[in-house]
């Protein structure tokens, strides 16, 4: 995806925002905000913070869902979140009900 003069405009207005914020958990609220109107598809978020470079603290869920999912992930030292932040790459999971990558339960397979 190239970055659009729109685009381009709103992460130029959310760096000046986040400047803003008068704490640690406010800016990552205000990230997770973002990326959710930014981010075309997007419905829930959270973020991932690796501390001294051995563990993986989630922060600011747009929901339950989300931090049910990082605890999920945190408990059995997989998921995509944990891929992410290791391995700093982009994981995509559009749908956790067919997802084979971690054998470890997903939100959709631990519900059934």
């Amino acid at each position: 995806m190239t970055v659009d003069g729109d685009l381009a405009s709103q992460l130029s207005e959310l760096a000046r925002s986040l400047q803003d914020e008068e704490d640690f958990e406010a800016t990552l609220a205000t990230m997770v905000a973002a990326a959710l109107d930014l981010i075309p598809g997007a419905a829930e978020a959270s973020i991932s913070v690796v501390e001294a470079r051995r563990t993986i603290s989630s922060h600011a869920p747009s929901s339950a869902l989300p931090a049910a999912v990082d605890r999920m992930q945190q408990k059995a030292g997989q998921g995509p979140c944990m891929d992410a932040a290791w391995e700093k790459k982009v994981e995509r999971v559009p749908d956790f009900s067919v997802e084979d990558r971690w054998p470890s339960p997903t939100p959709s397979r631990s519900a059934a």
